[in-house]
């Protein structure tokens, strides 16, 4: 729980800068999986104490933990994939905006030039 709140104060401090995303992903990744491993522990206690409806319920436990890790992997890549397209927009941008004010710096020396004739 301590780890829980830490993540809370930090997301409520701003502290997700541009890797911020990435790093909490990384940190829930770690509290999922073990999750996942004390839902085994919690299922092989509960078991042997009522082994009737709760092995199915922690069945359904484990599945939907399963999910959800693989869930966060394919959301992670996704996010990768996204920031590596938008460092590449943001390169291309930079260029244009090179570009453009060469054009008028250009533009800007002609238009001089025009009115000294």
């Amino acid at each position: 729980m301590k780890s829980c709140r830490r993540l809370k104060v930090e997301y409520d401090r701003g502290g997700l800068g541009k890797f911020g995303m990435r790093q909490l992903i990384e940190k829930l990744r770690g509290l999922i999986a073990g999750s996942a491993a004390a839902a085994t522990n919690l299922r092989t206690r509960i078991t042997e104490v009522r082994p009737s409806a709760t092995e199915a319920r922690l069945d359904a436990l484990e599945r939907a933990i399963e999910i959800q890790v693989m869930l966060n992997e394919s959301v992670d890549a996704q996010i990768k994939l996204i920031h590596s397209l938008l460092e590449t927009v943001q390169k291309r941008l930079q260029i244009l905006l090179i570009v453009l004010i060469a054009v008028a710096t250009i533009a800007a020396l002609a238009l001089a030039a025009a009115f000294l004739r």
